[in-house]
């Protein structure tokens, strides 16, 4: 078969709605699947973090950097940078600034 007749049985077959239920349905399930893989590969780093940063003696880098990854992991820390703007402006000078910007840009 060509590529063009492929295309057009392709496009016939895609709407048919049985053939795309069926497709819509293994699509869900390879997410389903692919989910599942992450899941299982996070549970295992997790447990292997644990197992490094909770082992007896006296911590090393080793054992830090892998609590460290196990506290991200669980959201106890998220690196961020927060900035306040601690200038004080008037109504004025706030309008008179959205104006130049709008200018800045052609619109107003």
């Amino acid at each position: 078969m060509s590529a063009a007749t492929v295309n057009n049985e392709a496009c016939k077959l895609a709407q048919n709605p049985k053939v795309s239920a069926r497709v819509d349905r293994l699509f869900r399930d390879k997410e389903v699947e692919q989910r599942m893989q992450r899941l299982s590969r996070s549970e295992r780093v997790i447990s292997k973090l644990e197992e490094i940063g909770l082992r007896s003696g006296e911590p090393d880098g080793t054992q830090v950097r892998a609590l460290e990854l196990l506290g991200k992991s669980m959201g106890m820390w998220i690196d961020k940078v927060e900035t306040e703007d601690k200038t004080q402006r008037t109504a004025d000078e706030i309008e008179r600034d959205l104006m130049e910007r709008l200018k800045a840009l052609g619109v107003g």
